[in-house]
């Protein structure tokens, strides 16, 4: 079994859902296992951010297993991915059987759904060990094919889409190997001028592979090792290269898997407990970051006979079928909370009373601050309009007074200024100007 998250460059949309649940559906190779179609529709539309969804699967090389064994992986996995964030987060789990073995195929909204905030499940590079470590352990304990087995280690790198294309290049790859067997290819180079005299392009050479490209094939595919690796100078080279492969697989299958399953599931129980602290400071800030209550982690103390990961695991068996109710009907309350915030409708028959409580109350709260700032509102323009008139008031008078004031100053210049009109109108000159002596002469 193998953890895969599927590239998403334009941030992913509901249509993510409609490829899982296509005419497969109908074929009977594909049926949904857990959460609520609609509702995972629903949440990703009402999405604002860019980055919608987080897409990926369990993908198995056995055709099949128990329905048991299903639950139980995807409810493990999803507390190794979201630690201590149940309730929190929606998540829709469909089954493929298409390939002729078995995909668990999951499908997020990149959204918290209590505060509303984006949500990325997975950042490949801070992630990818801890994703790695439950990997390794759920093969180990489940006996699921491993796909670190050197044994299983694939010579052609190709897309599994294109089955008809690959089917030419596995072909191609069985004739080189043949005619090294035969003697007819003696190192890498001659493969290389073989391939190129028959029209066969090879478009890079790496330092263990060949990127090959046939005549009809829109791009190169990779073939790495074995012969198409560059110690590839000879027959002997070749025998040394393959008795290597054989000594890997040898020693992949004698080491001691309890000591790896132990080590491995302390390591994860530390990336898992960072995991948690950073995820309950971004998403539940106030509440205890030392708590793992509920979690994948247990925080009683270690035994050495029964490892806290197995703990943890039997804990999460045994949760209630009420609390796993809670868990895929969280996101429904939240968006149903929403709708009657703006609509003002309330059905009883689908939220609990304690939920009608409190939005109801929300909503009261909301009217109440509504009418207090009309009051305030009120206030201010009735003193507003009180201080305009009392403006409007003293204005007159100050026009009333300055209009007396104006007048009894034009008076009392007219009386000072009326002796002088009458000196002016008998003034002589003296003797010196009338013989012009005077200044200016």
């Amino acid at each position: 079994m193998v953890v895969k998250f599927f590239a998403n460059k334009k941030g992913g949309s509901s249509k993510a859902i409609d490829y899982l649940l296509n005419e497969r559906r109908e074929q009977g190779t594909a049926r949904l296992l857990k959460g609520d179609e609609q509702l995972t529709r629903d949440i990703i539309k009402d999405i604002n951010y860019k980055q919608k969804t987080t897409v990926g699967c369990l993908s198995f090389e056995e055709q099949d297993i128990s329905e048991e064994l299903k639950q139980k992986l995807m409810e493990d996995f999803e507390k190794m991915l979201l630690p201590n964030m149940e309730d929190k987060y929606n998540i829709l789990w469909v089954e493929h059987k298409d390939k002729g073995r078995l995909e668990l195929n999951f499908v997020i909204p990149k959204i918290e759904l209590e505060s509303q905030k984006s949500l990325n499940p997975y950042y490949h590079k801070a992630d990818l060990p801890r994703v790695e470590m439950w990997q390794d352990i759920q093969n180990l304990e489940h006996n699921f094919t491993n796909p670190k087995d050197p044994s299983k280690a694939r010579v052609l790198q190709t897309n599994s889409k294109e089955i008809g294309l690959s089917k030419d290049y596995e072909q191609l790859n069985e004739l080189l190997h043949n005619l090294v067997k035969q003697g007819q290819i003696k190192n890498r180079d001659n493969l290389i001028e073989l391939l190129q005299n028959n029209s066969i392009e090879v478009t890079r050479t790496g330092k263990d592979y060949l990127a090959i490209k046939l005549p009809d094939s829109k791009k190169a595919k990779r073939f790495k090792g074995s012969i198409y690796d560059e110690e590839f100078t000879g027959i002997g080279e070749f025998e040394k290269i393959s008795d290597r492969a054989i000594e890997r697989v040898e020693q992949f299958n004698s080491r001691d898997t309890q000591t790896e399953l132990r080590e491995t599931k302390q390591r994860l129980e530390e990336y898992i407990r960072t995991k948690s602290i950073e995820l309950t400071k971004k998403y539940q800030k106030g509440k205890d970051t030392n708590s793992y209550s509920n979690t994948y982690l247990d925080n009683t103390e270690h035994s050495n006979d029964i490892p806290s990961y197995e703990r943890a695991i039997k804990k999460r068996n045994s949760i209630t079928a009420e609390r796993r109710e809670v868990h895929t009907t969280g996101a429904k309350q939240n968006i149903e909370r929403q709708q009657i915030l703006q609509t003002g409708e309330i059905n009883n028959d689908t939220i609990r009373t304690d939920v009608i409580e409190r939005i109801r109350r929300e909503r009261e709260e909301r009217q109440r601050d509504l009418q207090s700032a009309i009051r305030s509102l009120k206030e201010q323009q009735h003193s507003y309009s009180n201080i305009t008139e009392t403006i409007s008031r003293y204005a007159e008078k100050f026009r009333n007074f300055a209009g007396e004031k104006f007048l009894n100053l034009i008076k009392k210049t007219q009386e000072v200024l009326s002796p002088k009109k009458e000196e002016i109108k008998t003034y002589k000159p003296t003797k010196r100007r009338e013989q012009g002596q005077g200044r200016g002469y």
